[in-house]
């Protein structure tokens, strides 16, 4: 009899294992189809942008500062971020001219700091190269603070921005020339829409 109900305890045990086998493998699942979004990659995000802006230039040298007229093209490619909150890295490229009497290009690294979920600190450093008038092709320095709105376009490879900038240039050719900017950044896609709008009315 006791045997008997020894076996009876032993079977009743049995089905422990593969309940317990099956609870894990649903929590595993369920964990994998929670992570499965953070786990995915993020898709690359462009802007290309006007700046202009005011400033000082020969900062630092005999005779200076002197007023400075910035006009000038950026365009940049943000990686790893999957939504406005996420921090992003990524390449960016700069053409423009410090009161069109340089032409200066340059490119460099750019980090984004989420401060809230729309409105982001973008910091970059690089390298670049000014050509002027009396003092040929000279390298230089460059690192700016960017401050505004960058979107993230989940339907799109282009991302909209607009904001202000804060930056600093130094060259370390004969001239020397040091500048400060402080300017504007409106994404070129932005400025283009009142000639776009303009141009579907004209078709109508």
């Amino acid at each position: 009899m006791q045997a008997a109900v020894a076996e009876s305890r032993r079977g009743a045990r049995r089905p422990a294992a593969p309940l317990l086998f099956r609870v894990a493998l649903a929590t595993a699942l369920s964990l994998l189809a929670l992570l499965s979004p953070v786990a995915a990659s993020a898709d690359p995000n462009v802007s290309v942008a006007a700046t202009v802006g005011g400033g000082l230039s020969n900062v630092g040298r005999a005779g200076g500062p002197a007023p400075l007229f910035h006009l000038g093209i950026r365009g940049d490619l943000l990686l790893l971020r999957n939504r406005d909150a996420d921090m992003a890295v990524g390449p960016y490229v700069d053409f423009a001219t410090a009161g069109f009497s340089t032409a200066e290009v340059g490119g460099g690294l750019e980090w984004l700091v989420p401060v809230t979920e729309h409105v982001p600190l973008i910091l970059s450093a690089g390298a670049f190269g000014r050509a002027a008038s009396g003092f040929g092709f000279q390298p230089g320095a460059e690192a700016t603070l960017f401050f505004g709105s960058r979107s993230l376009n989940f339907n799109s490879l282009y991302g909209l921005g607009a904001g202000v900038f804060l930056q600093g240039r130094a060259g370390f050719g004969n001239s020397k020339q040091a500048d400060a900017i402080l300017g504007a950044q409106l994404d070129l896609a932005i400025l283009a829409l009142p000639f776009e709008l303009a141009f579907n009315a004209l078709r109508r």
